[in-house]
């Protein structure tokens, strides 16, 4: 894959911020909001190409339980935004609270940290990033090595490179932001669920995933009753 990549183009809401290559999207944008250089729709990417890095700066005017279901819903962004490029035949599954599968393999992950609620318990900012294989690793002395992890390039899904990628899912992050917004959690929840991987990620094979309650939590059944685990738990604050 070319180094000479087109930059993005961004929906009108989003302000590109690059990245140099060897640098982390996440930690970028973290310290530009922490320096109060950043505000909503500020997007921080990397120029990297044999992996999609990249971190949105959000500012909810939520409690903290509901912002950290927009972890999920950039997800299913990611979800939305593969499907519509990539061949037929690839399947992208979630594994809770993060894990993004491609075929059955982990290609990425989302991550999101939340500022420090104030009053009301809503926090003033957000940083929700994503990172996705689209190469394999360097490291691997032939492709398919590891079965568990996989790149698009793996996948068959070699003419997909960083900036188309990452073009698409911002343009899906925003449409499903406007749907949650407007139309809460179900949408993103019932959408979460139709992709979830049959082991469900934490909820280990035979522990008796049950599903995502109204919040995002992961819900798995157990001795004596069904217990949750909280999403907000396992959003980073800072």
């Amino acid at each position: 894959m070319s180094d000479d990549l087109a930059l993005p183009a961004f929906p009108p809401l989003i302000a590109g911020h690059p990245v140099e290559a060897s640098g982390d999207a996440f930690r970028a944008a973290l310290d530009a909001v922490k320096k109060g250089n950043a505000s909503a729709g500020d997007l921080y990417w990397s120029e990297a190409v044999n992996r999609l890095d990249f971190a949105l700066v959000l500012e909810p005017d939520v409690e903290a339980v509901r912002a950290a279901q927009v972890h999920l819903l950039v997800m299913v962004a990611f979800g939305d935004a593969l499907g519509a490029i990539a061949p037929p035949i690839t399947a992208v599954h979630y594994r809770w609270p993060g894990g993004l599968l491609i075929n059955g393999a982990v290609a990425g992950e989302v991550r999101t940290a939340l500022s420090s609620t104030g009053k009301g318990g809503s926090a003033a900012h957000m940083v929700t990033g994503l990172t996705l294989a689209i190469q394999p690793a360097a490291t691997l002395a032939e492709p398919g090595l590891d079965p568990s992890t996989t790149s698009l390039w793996d996948e068959g899904c070699g003419d997909i490179d960083r900036t188309r990628l990452l073009e698409s899912i911002t343009r899906h992050i925003l449409t499903w932001i406007d749907t949650w917004e407007n139309e809460g959690f179900r949408p993103v929840h019932e959408m979460w669920c139709g992709r979830v991987e049959e082991a469900a990620g934490d909820a280990a094979p035979g522990k008796g995933f049950l599903g995502l309650d109204d919040d995002g939590n992961l819900l798995v059944a157990a001795s004596g009753g069904a217990y949750a685990r909280r999403l907000i738990d396992r959003i980073e604050r800072f």
